[in-house]
C-alpha cells in the first residue's frame, strides 16, 4: 500500500470542506458557523476550496536529472518553489513549505503526520 502523500491528504480535506459547503448551499443560504469561523455564504467556501486545490496542484513534486556540459544536476522537490538553503543537490525536499502550511489547520486529523509540520 502506498503511503498517503501530503498532497493526497490535502485534496481529501479540501473535498470534505467542499462537500460541506455544497450541502449548506443546497439547504440553507443563511450565515452559518463552520469550522469555528463565520461563513457568510457557502459559495465563498467553494471558491476557497478551488483555490486551495489549485495551490496543491501547482506545488506538485518534480524530479529532473541532467548532465549538461559536464554539470550534473539532480533536482527533486517542489516544481514551483526554489530550492531552500541548506538542501544539497540530489536531496529531496518535498513537500514544500507551502503545502505544509496549508495542512497545518488539519494537524489534529488522524491521518496528519508530524513529519509534515512546517
Amino acid at each position: 500500500m502506498t503511503a498517503l502523500t501530503l498532497a493526497d491528504f490535502l485534496r481529501a480535506r479540501i473535498a470534505n470542506d467542499e462537500r460541506a459547503a455544497r450541502a449548506l448551499a443546497e439547504h440553507d443560504r443563511r450565515p452559518v458557523l463552520s469550522l469555528a469561523i463565520t461563513v457568510n455564504h457557502p459559495d465563498r467556501l467553494l471558491v476557497e476550496c478551488e483555490a486551495k486545490r489549485r495551490i496543491v496542484d501547482l506545488h506538485a513534486p518534480f524530479h529532473v536529472r541532467t548532465a549538461n556540459d559536464g554539470l550534473n544536476w539532480d533536482y527533486r522537490g517542489c516544481g514551483e518553489c526554489s530550492q531552500p538553503d541548506g538542501v544539497a543537490d540530489g536531496e529531496t525536499w518535498w513537500p514544500c513549505t507551502t503545502l505544509r502550511l496549508l495542512a497545518l489547520p488539519f494537524a489534529d486529523h488522524p491521518d496528519y503526520r508530524d513529519e509534515w509540520r512546517p
